[in-house]
Parts: structure tokens; C-alpha cells; sequence
């Protein structure tokens, strides 16, 4: 793979390519992991209570919904078809019929109380994975990531992240094949 280097001077110095590029990628994974050891060092800020948390929950679900443009009865509708339960206006044929028992159901009515009481009615957990899909928004995440003192990021920033990662290396390759150029000549 690697050929002999031809010195064409004897006072040409080799240069390792390859392994310079070892050791910049080893120093980004040193900061890296530096940068994690001081997150564990800092303080974690838990919730300050129960009601809190309901509370905050509660508003960050609001927010999703008011930006999604939806409105609570049509976001209660695609919760349950989320999970494959029935609509609301099917619940009321099957319970027209009678045919509504033991079945698993997001009413309009619980939905309102999720969100108008949540201290007294704590929104199930699963629940929040359809709201982030119905809503599209990850308000609902973001929430209870600033509970740890953390971000959450969308699969867009993360693309454009991982694109700046790239510019930044491709800027140490240049700058390494530069310095390589100069000690050539």
C-alpha cells in the first residue's frame, strides 16, 4: 500500500503522512472525551417537585400542539391511530353498538384533562411518543432533556453538524498537506 519514499535530496526529512493524521484524529477524540468527563463533574439540577414536572410536561405538550396547527381533538384522533386504536368518532359507533368494551382509547375529554390537570391526570409516557410524531415537533424531548441540562438536536442540525465536522477535517488535511509540501521542498 505504502510505497518507499525516493529522497531526491539528502537533506529531505520523511514525513508520515498517515500517521499525522493518526495523531489529529486521536487529539479530537481526547477533547471529546474530555469535553464528556466535565459534563459527569457538573451538577445535575433534578426537578423540583412532582407538580413541577407534570406542569412543565404539560406546557411543553401545549406548545407542540399550538405550533403543529392542529387542533386537540384532531391530535387526540391521530394518537389513536398511532396506536392502532379507535377514533373518536368510531368509539361513539362502537359505542352506539356496544361494542366498546375493553377497548384502549384517547378521548378528547382525558386528552383536555392531561393537559388542563396534569398534576391531577400525569400524561402516560407512552403518549409522548405520538405527540412528537402527530406534532412533528421534539418540544416534548427538549423539555425533558433541559431537565438534565442537555440539548436536543433534529436530524437536519445533526446533518449540518456532521458537515461541519467534515469541513473542519478536511481543513486539518489541508493544512497538513501544505506543512508536508513545505518540508518537501
Amino acid at each position: 500500500m505504502l510505497e518507499k519514499i525516493k529522497k531526491y535530496y539528502i537533506k529531505q526529512q520523511n514525513f508520515c503522512f498517515i500517521k499525522k493524521i493518526d495523531i489529529c484524529l486521536e487529539n479530537i477524540k481526547k477533547v471529546i472525551n474530555d469535553a464528556s468527563e466535565i459534563k459527569k463533574d457538573q451538577q445535575i439540577k433534578p426537578c423540583i417537585n412532582f407538580k413541577d414536572a407534570c406542569m412543565e410536561l404539560a406546557g411543553a405538550i401545549k406548545k407542540s400542539v399550538k405550533a403543529s396547527g392542529l387542533s386537540r381533538g384532531d391530535v387526540a384522533d391521530k394518537i389513536n391511530s398511532y396506536f392502532g386504536w379507535p377514533t373518536i368518532s368510531e368509539m361513539e359507533e362502537l359505542r352506539e353498538a356496544g361494542k366498546d368494551k375493553n377497548l384502549r382509547h384517547l378521548s378528547l375529554h382525558m386528552f383536555n384533562h392531561y393537559l388542563s390537570k396534569p398534576v391531577e391526570y400525569p400524561i402516560p409516557g407512552a403518549y409522548l411518543y405520538a405527540i412528537q410524531y402527530v406534532t412533528g415537533s421534539l418540544e416534548v424531548c427538549s423539555s425533558i432533556a433541559e431537565a438534565e441540562d442537555a440539548e436536543v438536536v433534529s436530524k437536519e442540525e445533526r446533518d449540518t453538524l456532521m458537515v461541519g465536522k467534515m469541513y473542519d477535517a478536511k481543513i486539518e488535511i489541508s493544512r497538513l498537506m501544505n506543512e508536508f509540501k513545505k518540508k518537501r521542498r
